[in-house]
């Protein structure tokens, strides 16, 4: 009896290890958010939840003025912000030495690290690039193009975005050119009121109950001595 018992839990809890390691970075909270624990940010699952484009002075109020409400944890959310860059106030000189393929931003991140994807890989802006690694990636609606940030450049009519198709991040004019948005909030919003455990994580318990049935009729057919 005590194999049997040493062996369930060893199945149980490979299942759940197995579960976690799988998104150890990005984590689906349910109710439309997913958090980044890397960087300690919850972005929208919706990564085009404003519904198209706009300049960055519509989408910074649209930001500002956002209440979503949580179905996860029966909440609303009013402290939305487009995502930071990670270099601030540089002058006109210091942008010239950019490359525009730096992780350069949150938006960045998500792109390089996060998704995997690789810098340049299409001038087309309507391909959709591919990851350089089997990352997980529980976001909707992502847009192939620029997304802005929340950082003006070297002149207060300048903003950084991130291009979606091949990983530039570069400045343009924050009220005359449009870009999509996609919403983030500091920290995190922890588990759902009712956690569900995700697809994957079922399938892997469902697994180890299985191979605890079979190591069960294995013992009842065994001959009586």
């Amino acid at each position: 009896m005590k194999n049997k018992t040493k062996f369930v839990a060893q199945v149980l809890a490979g299942c759940f290890l197995s579960a976690g390691a799988a998104n150890a970075t990005l984590i689906d909270r349910g109710g439309g958010l997913i958090y980044d624990d890397a960087l300690n940010i919850t972005w929208m699952q919706n990564a085009n939840y404003a519904g198209g484009v706009m300049n960055q002075v519509e989408a910074l109020s649209f930001a500002d003025g956002l209440n979503f409400y949580d179905s996860g944890r029966d909440v609303v959310w009013d402290d939305w912000r487009l995502p930071k860059m990670f270099v601030n106030d540089l002058t006109f000189e210091e942008t010239l030495s950019l490359t525009g393929f730096e992780v350069s931003g949150e938006l960045s991140y998500m792109y390089y690290i996060n998704l995997g994807y690789a810098p340049g890989y299409s001038l087309d802006r309507w391909t959709v690039p591919e990851p350089t690694s089997d990352a997980y990636n529980p976001f909707v609606n992502l847009q192939y193009r620029g997304y802005w940030s929340d950082t003006t450049s070297w002149r207060d009519d300048r903003a950084w975005a991130v291009h979606f198709h091949f990983g530039l991040t570069g400045y343009t004019t924050n009220t005359g050119d449009v870009s999509f948005v996609w919403l983030v909030r500091d920290g995190d919003v922890g588990l759902p009121t009712q956690s569900v455990p995700e697809p994957g994580s079922l399938a892997l318990i469902g697994m180890g109950l299985a191979l605890v049935g079979v190591a069960g009729r294995r013992r009842k057919l065994r001959p009586q001595v």
